[in-house]
């Protein structure tokens, strides 16, 4: 497999993150990060959006309070995608008694709201009853009740109860299209499979579909939900060459939930940014608004007491608010990568430690520092900072990041760090952040915005990015959001640039090949091209130097080294490039 990581960081800065990290805490609060927006469009960003069960007790309000609600989620933070649950005992007369009111809301605040129909039950043996019926209920709403729904899904996660095996995906799908089809709703979109997480089984849904041309033909979209395992760069990549839309239709948490959980609105934050970063196109959170439940209010973004005709947002919908003001619906996304990856050599250092002391038997996390590097939010320890950058359809630029770091024992559970945080303590991020297609562009002045536990949503005024270069602060549970102030067309320089405040190394490891035989190429480039001291060598899961491949001072410039592997051992070691101070490592799998 070849990988390649793009790795860029001032010198002194990692020489002190290295230091800090040698034992089992952290020396210092604040750490230089550095994150790159590729030059490129990706996808489009559509907006978020949320679910509705169906009516507990919201028509019964008044007409200003449910004005109110619905103007706050729909109008002011412009959610555009309303989720619909629909079983296999509704009919259209139930459906449209539970959700007219509701609807009609929703579109009267914001008429390009997308109503998506959630079906639901089991479809066991019985799937072309199942898409009949959920076909059927769409053509009455739209013949009988004035309702037109513009996209369905097929179930809703198959992967948690088994009644739709993932080498079934792929007749599922083309039995929804077929029943769609021939009651004349060609024009409704078909999204699957809404699988409840990316995980492995998940994603052997989306390879079924895959693997059928008629059923790739028959859907319009990819969906997948987004709780402990959001989306991957790994899925994207399988998806890419489909030209397809990736809906995540469902994201949430279960328990009771304070208006004032921060905490909480940042684990959301930090889900949006990365799977947006990553090719998500609609992003959906399990309730947009409901009736209180005490013991579950974690599921809604506002709640209401139907009784007391009142209603009020969770902090988590602060959060929501700031993303979806900057990254309005139909802007271009572009890729972007962190230099995080060292948290990979922080984690295991201190998993380690705290498995030592304990006595107990190391449960191995499958982390990677790729993981780090494209900001995952997976299954266990996940990346504590995510950003997103692209250029909306008024040609501002926006830029959303923001840090999940946190005090949090690396034994916390085998899924890792999530509301605690990343398994990181507590940590400020000063994060330039370098958008590639802005290198050219001049000076550009950007509004911020920013969201914590002290703020909702606060102005903060302007910052300039220069040379495609611009410097934040960004604190544990912050949200910031950039907006340049006016449209900004790409304009990209490759001419030599001096960084601002620091002496950056760039640096880029591969090791394709298989066999006996890789070639491992690396890129070393310094400010001002002088030369850098660089010394290149695999290691073996110990630490120990096994082969070194290359050392001395070296210009800037593209390198290649054959590493002989004949007398490697098969296992696991670390392929490690330090430049002056800065290190860039990558793991290499050796099977023979």
């Amino acid at each position: 497999m070849t990988r390649s990581v793009t790795f860029c960081i001032g010198s002194y800065v990692l020489a002190l993150v290295v230091a800090g990290f040698a034992g089992s805490a952290l020396a210092a609060e604040t750490r230089d990060i550095m994150i790159i927006v590729h030059e490129g469009e990706e996808t489009t960003f559509m907006g978020l959006g949320g679910s509705s069960t169906g009516d507990d007790g919201y028509a019964g309000m008044s007409e200003a309070v449910r004005t109110d609600l619905a103007n706050a989620v729909w109008k002011d933070a412009d959610f555009r995608v309303l989720r619909l649950w629909c079983h296999r005992t509704t009919t259209a007369a139930s459906f449209a008694s539970s959700f007219r009111q509701l609807i009609a809301d929703a579109r009267k605040a914001n008429p390009e709201v997308v109503l998506l129909l959630g079906p639901t039950g089991t479809v066991t043996g019985q799937m072309q009853q199942h898409c009949a019926h959920h076909a059927q209920i769409i053509k009455d709403l739209r013949d009988s009740y004035g309702i037109t729904i513009q996209a369905t899904g097929v179930t809703n996660e198959p992967n948690a109860h088994d009644d739709w095996l993932p080498q079934e995906a792929a007749a599922g799908v083309k039995a929804m299209r077929a029943a769609l089809d021939s009651r004349g709703l060609q024009d409704v979109k078909l999204i699957a499979p809404e699988v409840s997480n990316v995980d492995e089984k998940g994603i052997s849904y989306i390879e079924n579909i895959i693997a059928d041309q008629d059923a790739l033909d028959a859907i319009d979209a990819f969906s997948t939900h987004s709780y402990s395992m959001c989306m991957t760069r790994a899925l994207r990549d399988l998806e890419k060459p489909c030209d397809k839309e990736h809906w995540q239709t469902e994201a949430s948490a279960n328990g009771p939930e304070t208006f004032t959980d921060y905490r909480f609105g940042t684990s959301v934050a930090i889900r949006i940014l990365s799977d947006i970063n990553l090719g998500i196109t609609h992003w959906c959170y399990f309730l947009v608004y409901s009736s209180y439940d005490e013991n579950d209010n974690r599921t809604r973004v506002l709640g209401y007491d139907p009784g007391a005709g009142t209603f009020r947002p969770f902090y988590k919908f602060h959060y929501m608010g700031n993303i979806s003001r900057a990254f309005s619906p139909g802007t271009v996304m572009r890729n972007a990568t962190s230099d995080l990856d060292w948290v990979f050599d922080w984690y295991n250092e201190a998993v380690d430690k705290a498995y030592a002391d304990s006595g107990q038997a190391r449960f191995n996390y499958m982390i990677w520092d790729e993981r780090m590097v494209f900001m995952e939010q997976t299954y266990g320890v996940k990346a504590p900072v995510a950003l997103a950058c692209g250029r909306r359809p008024d040609g501002k630029w926006a830029i959303g990041i923001t840090n999940f770091s946190g005090d949090c024992a690396p034994l916390d559970g085998d899924q890792g760090c999530w509301v605690g945080g990343t398994t990181l303590p507590d940590m400020i991020f000063d994060a330039v952040v370098r958008v590639e297609e802005l290198t050219g562009a001049g000076d550009i002045e950007f509004e911020v915005h920013r969201t914590n536990g002290d703020e909702e949503y606060a102005d903060e005024g302007t910052v300039t990015m220069s040379g495609g270069e611009v410097e934040v602060s960004v604190d544990q549970y912050d949200l910031l959001t950039l907006v340049s102030t006016k449209s900004v067309d790409p304009s990209t320089s490759h001419a030599a640039r001096t960084t601002r405040g620091r002496g950056r190394t760039l640096l880029t490891v591969s090791a394709p090949g298989d066999g006996l035989r890789r070639l491992v190429r690396y890129r070393v480039g310094s400010e001002g091209a002088r030369a850098a001291d660089v010394q290149l060598g695999v290691y073996d899961m110990a630490g120990r130097l096994v082969k070194a491949l290359a050392t001395g001072p070296a210009p800037a410039g593209e390198y290649s080294v054959a590493l002989e592997t004949e007398t490697m051992n098969a296992g696991v070691y670390v392929l490690k490039l330090r430049c002056d101070n800065a290190t860039k490592s990558a793991r290499l799998v050796l099977a023979k």
